[in-house]
């Protein structure tokens, strides 16, 4: 997930397909986990790849399909790398 505010916090909700099994938000843990991401985009050590100060994500204690983000971004803006179950009638390829 990215997000890029010229200024300013936002706060919200992405709810996805399949229970969040883990976030990878900080320089150490993108740049280790790539190799997992089904993406040529990578995180590989620089400052620009986390969140910025201040931002948080979790996992909703309620709902586990349902990560809340507080991004208190500006330009270069926030990462986080979110895994989740395979949803149900994926296709195995």
């Amino acid at each position: 997930m990215f997000f890029d505010s010229h200024s300013g916090a936002h706060y919200g909700f992405v709810d996805f397909d399949a229970p969040i099994l883990g976030i990878a938000a900080y320089q150490d843990t993108m740049g280790a986990t790539d190799f997992l991401a089904n993406t040529s985009v990578t995180c590989t050590g620089t400052n620009l790849c986390s969140l910025e100060k201040g931002g948080l994500v979790w996992i909703d204690d309620k709902n586990p399909t349902r990560l809340w983000v507080y991004w208190a971004g500006s330009s270069p803006g926030d990462n986080a790398r979110v895994f989740t179950e395979r949803p149900l009638g994926a296709l195995m390829m």
